[in-house]
């Protein structure tokens, strides 16, 4: 697993959660 994608990914899916 990469911490890069996943901490990324956590931010986009927190911005895009709405």
């Amino acid at each position: 697993k990469r911490p890069f994608i996943d901490t990324n990914y956590a931010a986009y899916m927190l911005k895009y959660d709405s």
